[in-house]
């Protein structure tokens, strides 16, 4: 969403200098002694593989995310990926990353909890639950995509293509 073009080899700073713009960001390049800023590099491409929208690792938990990209990136600064979050997140984005932490975390309390004669009746209507909030969550996402496509970035009228008419 934000990254122009996704060549990880590259230097994050060349392909995406906009984001010197940002102090955060601007500050952490500035911080960086490295050759060519190798490491805040680095380290940008794995926050933008972390939170991007369209980061090829965004439908992982965003736990599983980081556990999965530190090795190769380092250790995330969460002061970065809040930034980047800043960013790129309009209302609609927000109010569904708050559904989605909360689903992963009802999910991993349902995959934790060991099921017996006890917890069973429970353990089902939860499931029911949670079979329901996910159909809402997808229908909220819909609802985000079209808001998303709504937008015309710089006033003017949209495409016939673009409005999906061709």
């Amino acid at each position: 969403m934000l990254v122009t073009g996704w060549d990880i080899n590259k230097n994050f700073w060349i392909t995406n200098p906009k984001f010197l713009t940002v102090k955060t960001f601007k500050d952490f390049y500035d911080g960086d002694k490295s050759k060519d800023k190798k490491e805040s590099s680095d380290k940008m491409w794995g926050t933008a593989l972390i939170v991007d929208y369209d980061s090829i690792y965004i439908s992982m938990r965003y736990e599983d995310r980081i556990e999965f990209l530190t090795p190769q990136y380092g250790i995330q600064d969460d002061q970065l990926c809040d930034a980047y979050n800043y960013l790129q997140k309009d209302s609609e984005k927000r109010h569904m990353d708050i559904w989605s932490k909360k689903l992963d975390q009802l999910s991993t309390l349902l995959d934790s909890t060991i099921l017996d004669v006890s917890n069973a009746e429970d353990i089902t209507k939860l499931m029911l639950q949670l079979d329901k909030l996910l159909e809402l969550k997808d229908k909220i996402e819909r609802r985000a995509s079209k808001a998303d496509n709504a937008i015309n970035r710089g006033g003017g009228k949209s495409s016939l293509m673009e409005d999906g008419l061709i």
